[in-house]
């Protein structure tokens, strides 16, 4: 309809959509165009330009007239649009359009704002904001994903794709400044891996493992890129890296920072920034609310294979409901479908500790009495746990608050995980649910999303995993869990 918004976005495949409603932008080349002209949104392109960037080898006879046929298709596209149509100008076209419309023209504004922020606390959710806006790989952003020849994605894309891993390097220093390590290192281990000869994310990543008392990991990390610095490219370590690494050496105070225990009275909020532009989930959100209004659930699990927007869900979700949880909102990424190794409940137990208040020196190196602590700091708390990304069910069960009520879990999994605690269903199929004789009540809700509930023994309140995957539920006192299914589309 000529009243949505049109959303243009380009931070991965070369999509548009008018509300929730996706355009259809034509074939490859044709899609290429709309690309080139709305990264130069109320600018012209000269069609030669056009042509270039479309064929850069062996441009046939006819690329002019077919990139006119291209702009001929896109303007039907856009017909009836009055916040953005494609001008002749001269010998060129440009898109007349607000740029905000253009994800990659909001990236570039969230960078700047990040930049000029007051508090890193700020700075961080800024960035997280503006890294939502990727798709695609965590390691790898590909701007026009599948459209664009390598040659012009190196011409048009290599500036916003160095702005997004320079992105990630600027939160994982506002992480670090702000004591998160332990809550860091699983991602900017994938970082660095993925990335070896960066040498600002080898630094982070000894930070990270100097503090979390890895001393000879942080160290190894240096020599491995030092060799690999003087195998391929024949130069050493910058200097801001030697440096660290001789502070490591010896041992020095200035970098002993363990942790920013939260002060006293203060509550935790770690969801990651909402979208913006999420659309699609009423009735799940309905679903959802209906959880926290009635008290029907304390662990809600929302599944579906990768990329259906189970973590959107479950965060933009977590955002609609935090008045309903006044003592904080606390999130974890597991890393549990990461390159590198999932973390231990160790160490995302002494994360979640500090943000609850413990100070660093306090933290219990033991599992069993990190658990404990974690389980008082949170009883009789009205806390929202959302728990991103499990690996396995053993990573989450000590996660899981102790008291049934008043902190809630939110999770979210792929099809195929066992529940926490008890043996794996028997059967687990999107529109079914699981098949646990004398357990499981399943209902599908009217736009055909699954919804199940099951009342179940729990020994220990469970805290559920929720962005990319997660966790299922515990069996033992009476805990009710809702899952949700997410494979369907939106509604």
């Amino acid at each position: 309809m000529p009243g949505e918004r049109l959303d243009v976005r380009l931070l991965g495949p070369v999509l548009a959509y008018a509300g929730a409603r996706r355009l259809d932008l034509g074939p490859r080349k044709q899609r290429l165009v709309f690309a080139i002209l709305a990264l130069e949104a109320n600018r012209v392109v000269p069609v030669d330009r056009l042509v270039e960037l479309a064929w850069p080898v062996d441009a046939p006879r006819t690329a002019a007239h077919a990139v006119r046929v291209c702009v001929s298709g896109l303007r039907s596209a856009l017909a009836g649009r009055v916040d953005a149509e494609i001008d002749t100008r001269g010998a060129g076209y440009a898109l007349r359009a607000d740029p905000h419309q253009v994800d990659a023209a909001r990236f570039r504004q969230l960078l700047k704002r990040a930049a000029a922020a007051e508090d890193d606390a700020s700075r961080v959710a800024l960035l997280d904001e503006a890294l939502a806006l990727w798709s695609g790989p965590t390691t790898y952003g590909v701007a026009l994903c599948g459209t664009a020849p390598v040659q012009t994605q190196e011409v048009l894309c290599r500036g916003l794709e160095e702005s997004r891993l320079a992105a990630i390097e600027d939160r994982f220093d506002a992480e670090l400044r702000l004591g998160r390590h332990w809550a860091v290192l699983g991602e900017v281990t994938e970082m660095a891996r993925a990335h070896p000869t960066r040498e600002r994310l080898t630094g982070q990543l000894m930070v990270c493992l100097y503090r979390t008392g890895r001393q000879t990991d942080a160290l190894d990390a240096y020599r491995q890129l030092d060799r690999l610095l003087g195998e391929e490219f024949g130069v050493d370590p910058g200097p801001a890296l030697r440096e660290l690494q001789l502070a490591i050496l010896r041992d020095d105070p200035a970098l002993r920072r363990t942790g920013v225990a939260a002060p006293a009275g203060d509550r935790p909020a770690q969801l990651p920034a909402a979208t913006g532009d999420f659309v699609g989930r009423a009735a799940e959100f309905e679903r959802l609310d209906a959880l926290v209004r009635t008290g029907a659930a304390t662990t809600v699990v929302v599944s579906g294979m990768a990329g259906v927007g189970k973590t959107a869900l479950a965060v933009n979700w977590g955002h609609h409901v935090r008045s309903a949880f006044p003592d904080g909102q606390l999130y974890v990424n597991l890393n549990g479908y990461a390159p590198g190794p999932p973390l231990a409940p160790l160490r995302v137990l002494a994360g979640l500790l500090i943000a609850l208040g413990v100070p660093p020196e306090r933290v219990p190196t033991d599992q069993d009495e990190a658990t404990a602590l974690y389980r008082t700091m949170l009883a009789d708390r009205r806390v929202l746990v959302m728990l991103d990304n499990a690996a396995r069910p053993d990573q989450v069960r000590p996660l899981m608050p102790g008291a049934r009520k008043p902190t809630s879990t939110a999770a979210t999994a792929t099809p195929g995980w066992s529940r926490p605690n008890g043996p794996r269903p028997s059967t687990a199929t999107p529109a079914t649910g699981w098949a646990v004789p004398g357990r499981c009540d399943c209902s599908a809700s009217p736009s055909g999303t699954a919804v199940r509930s099951r009342q179940e023994c729990s020994g220990g309140r469970r805290s559920p995993c929720s962005r990319r995957s997660a966790a299922r539920r515990p069996t033992n006192s009476g805990t009710c869990c809702r899952h949700i299914d997410a494979d369907e589309p939106p509604v």
